[in-house]
């Protein structure tokens, strides 16, 4: 029985041998099974990568250069303690490798308006306001308060002062309320199935059904979140899966309905090859009218 072998549910792995075929749904399954390194970014309003790479590896640590990120280092071997005492001190963020490459794919400088559509604890938003040297606006959308709670400590131990956060629905605000925006980040609730290193508890509550459920909520969020997008504006969707009901299949579809909004890249980062967590990006441009 294949699930006993690659300890991954029936369902999950025939629809990886589906969607990547049978080679390489097994690499993804045993990748899953062993654990990411850990990676984390600078925070360069307050420090640079060489000052962290140099002194953790003066303290003995073995950190590398991401492969991905501009700002991203990753543990190969030592104590995990320095870095977060350096994360204690607001200079860096531990964070997938991926999660960085979304942000730095939005292109932002300094004095745009951002949207952070689904912002969450502000693991993004904050390395937003990071690469925009502190200087726009970005405004935050979440429903729970308590994430919210969370980024704005987390943005005041980072030396950020331009998000403004909003407790709600994204669906329920409108652009005569918040304006439209320069760039806007989608980074949708999902299946997780890209965090199986992680969480592998998810493939076993996970159920098949619950991937149609969470593709119907994440095109009506990308549907309300566009609709905020300047002409000429950059929307980046991602999600942290590897499924294409959440990601190719969505993206497909709003593009084909919206004449204006048009695809410059989509990405889906694989563990097995990437030796990073499962990620899809996928970056649009909304045209002129």
């Amino acid at each position: 029985e294949k699930s006993l072998v690659y300890s991954h549910p029936k369902w999950l792995i025939e629809k990886w041998e589906r969607e990547l075929g049978e080679e390489d749904a097994r690499l993804l399954c045993e990748r899953n099974n062993n654990p990411m390194p850990l990676s984390f970014r600078v925070n360069i309003l307050k420090t640079d990568i060489e000052t962290i790479e140099d002194a953790l590896n003066k303290r003995g640590l073995n950190v590398a250069r991401g492969r991905f990120s501009k700002n991203c280092l990753i543990l190969k071997e030592g104590d995990i303690n320095p870095i977060v005492t350096l994360e204690d001190e607001g200079k860096v963020f531990i964070q997938s490798e991926p999660s960085m490459v979304v942000v730095e794919l939005l292109e932002v400088n300094p004095g745009l308006r951002v949207l952070d559509g689904c912002s969450g604890v502000g693991g993004k938003t904050t390395y937003i306001a990071e690469l925009m040297s502190n200087i726009g606006e970005i405004i935050a959308v979440d429903k729970a308060k308590d994430k919210l709670k969370l980024l704005k400590d987390l943005a005041i131990k980072r030396d950020i002062s331009i998000i403004r956060c909003i407790e709600s629905p994204l669906e329920d605000l409108k652009p005569e309320e918040i304006g439209y925006f320069d760039r806007i980040l989608l980074d949708v609730p999902c299946s997780g199935l890209g965090t199986l290193s992680r969480k592998p508890e998810i493939k076993w509550r996970l159920r098949i059904d619950d991937i149609g459920k969470l593709a119907e909520m994440q095109r009506k969020i990308l549907n309300s979140g566009s609709k905020f997008l300047k002409p000429g504006g950059i929307l980046v969707y991602s999600a942290c899966t590897i499924s294409r009901e959440e990601t190719y299949d969505i993206i497909k579809s709003f593009i084909n309905e919206n004449r204006d909004y048009f695809l410059i890249e989509e990405r889906q980062f694989l563990p097995h090859i990437d030796d990073v967590e499962g990620f899809y990006i996928a970056k649009i441009r909304r045209g002129y009218a």
